[in-house]
């Protein structure tokens, strides 16, 4: 009885937040090579339904979806959730509306903000969270890079070159406004961007490379996205991800 109470309570728990969470599918130890942690990059299945069963999203059998735990790229419950996770793990979820209600597009989308969310989560994939250095221009423009990428295998992008990138987009105090993570890639070609700060921040970068780019008002104009529509005295916060470096001789 005893084993029995220990074996449920690791397998299902409520955490000081109310988010529910049930493991449904565990990986053994000698399967479980790493687990997921804050800074690492995760790869990841869903299923969402409301209270009564019904089904409101999936990504099973599509492209998973990416993001960095515990970056604010994702809901309070989510990165709760999916902390401590091994690849090929499932676990049943239960977010309270209070842990739902912030940002990120592809889970809360027309979904009421009181309303309870349930998924079912897979964890496809860890990336280890792999830092690198941290600079601040003169003109206020701070770049901080969340994963590096070693030079030997680094395809760097120049002016010329087109990138395609993935950016979810806050302001200073937090809010969320954009994000490409459920749409294309946004394109565009080195040194004839739309945002001063944002093609500076990426020029050098090597592909599959993230960085943190704060940019000031100054560097802030012609913003893409849904930025168009903020004050032009905001500071301007991108998470980005260098998807793909086509060098202007390939073109």
């Amino acid at each position: 009885m005893f084993v029995d109470a220990c074996t449920v309570y690791a397998r299902k728990w409520i955490d000081e937040d109310g988010v529910e969470i049930e493991i449904v599918k565990s990986i053994s130890d000698e399967e479980c090579t790493m687990k997921s942690e804050a800074g690492d990059t995760l790869e990841q299945y869903y299923r969402l339904t409301d209270e009564r069963g019904r089904l409101i999203g999936t990504n099973f059998g599509e492209k998973p979806f990416k993001f960095m735990l515990g970056n604010g790229e994702v809901i309070r419950g989510m990165d709760t959730a999916m902390t401590g996770m091994c690849e090929g793990e499932r676990r049943r979820v239960v977010i309270p509306p209070r842990e739902a209600s912030e940002m990120d597009g592809h889970l809360v989308d027309g979904i009421a903000s009181d309303a309870t969310l349930y998924y079912l989560l897979e964890l496809k994939s860890i990336q280890k969270y792999n830092p690198g250095e941290r600079w601040l221009d003169d003109d206020g423009l701070q770049i901080t890079v969340l994963h590096k990428i070693d030079d030997y295998l680094c395809k760097q992008a120049k002016t010329g070159d087109v990138v395609q990138i993935h950016f979810t987009l806050f302001l200073q105090d937090g809010t969320f406004v954009d994000s490409t993570k459920t749409r294309e890639p946004y394109q565009f070609m080195l040194g004839y961007g739309r945002v001063e700060g944002l093609d500076r921040a990426v020029n050098g970068m090597c592909q599959g490379e993230k960085r943190r780019i704060d940019i000031p008002p100054s560097l802030a104009k012609g913003e893409i996205g849904t930025a168009e529509k903020i004050k032009n005295d905001v500071y301007l916060h991108y998470q980005v991800e260098l998807v793909k470096v086509s060098k202007k001789d390939e073109l």
